[in-house]
């Protein structure tokens, strides 16, 4: 008795999508080589996605969709310090690196324009709550005077460059220790003058 084998769900074509891209080089990513890493026929895959272009968009939507959800729960039970909030989004962030496929983070140029721009406002998103988490440390003592913009922007372009750096090979670390490395320099950076005044 033969067994029919179970078309793979749209989720699982997503993730198989993901483990092409993470080859670092969009172009890895065909339908004819997605078909074959997933054992299935070209038609079963067009019944899900109607192109590579329409299966990146939804990837994408996908993981800045999921971090987006995390931040917005995190946001609605967060009743902590700005310290503790600071390092909750940063970990959040990370999380964001190692889910986000190497090709769209090296090559985001080759992405749909919507990829881009999608991308790009999830990194919006974060960095205006870090102004407010960072406003907020500030103004109640618990971070040394700093521009909560310019150091919430600072956190976002270094952690993207660790990123990159890490998804190349030239940083010694994974994406998320990466993000998190950077999150401690910057943490540095905003309660320096306090230490230094706890150790005089």
């Amino acid at each position: 008795m033969t067994t029919q084998r179970r078309s793979p769900s749209r989720r699982e074509i997503l993730v198989g999508a993901t483990e092409i891209l993470n080859s670092g080089v969009y172009g890895d990513l065909t339908v004819d080589s997605l078909a074959r890493h997933m054992k299935m026929s070209k038609s079963t895959l067009y019944k899900h996605f109607a192109s590579k272009e329409a299966l990146i968009i939804a990837l994408v939507e996908e993981v800045c969709g999921e971090t987006e959800d995390q931040v917005r729960q995190w946001v609605k039970s967060a009743d902590t310090g700005a310290k503790d909030s600071l390092e909750r989004l940063a970990n959040l962030w990370a999380e964001h690196a190692m889910r986000i496929p190497r090709a769209v983070i090296l090559q985001r140029r080759r992405l749909p324009p919507h990829c881009q721009n999608r991308v790009e406002l999830t990194s919006v998103g974060l960095n205006r709550l870090l102004r407010e988490i960072i406003g907020r440390g500030v103004q109640g003592g618990e971070f040394v005077p700093h521009d909560p913009a310019l150091t919430a922007t600072s956190f976002i372009a270094a952690s993207q460059a660790a990123m990159e750096g890490a998804a190349r090979g030239e940083v010694a670390m994974g994406r998320d220790e990466a993000v998190r490395a950077v999150y401690s320099l910057i943490l540095s950076a905003l309660t320096m003058e306090q230490t230094a005044l706890v150790a005089k």
